[in-house]
């Protein structure tokens, strides 16, 4: 089947896809609620000014779930302190 012989009538309109990015959204991660409704509520119609919206939004959420990275201390597990290589004193 070629894509070209879809009839224009049974292609989604703009807003039926808009209806169902945002309820798929919602329903993998409920953190996108405020950023779709945010967008309802703007009447923000374009489909890739959407997308646009949703990647910047991604990335805020990408960003506040990203771990802090510890740093790590190296320790003798003797204890002796100011031993050089091979345990010799400097």
């Amino acid at each position: 089947m070629d894509i070209f012989n879809i009839d224009p009538l049974q292609q989604p309109t703009d807003e039926s896809t808009t209806v169902i990015l945002f309820n798929s959204l919602q329903a993998v991660n409920p953190a996108y609620g405020p950023i779709t409704l945010q967008l309802e509520l703007q009447d923000i119609r374009k489909l890739d000014v959407i997308v646009s919206h949703l990647e910047e939004a991604e990335r805020r959420l990408a960003a506040m779930t990203a771990r802090p990275e510890v740093a790590l201390q190296a320790t003798d597990k003797k204890g002796g302190k100011g031993k050089g290589k091979g345990g010799i004193k400097c």
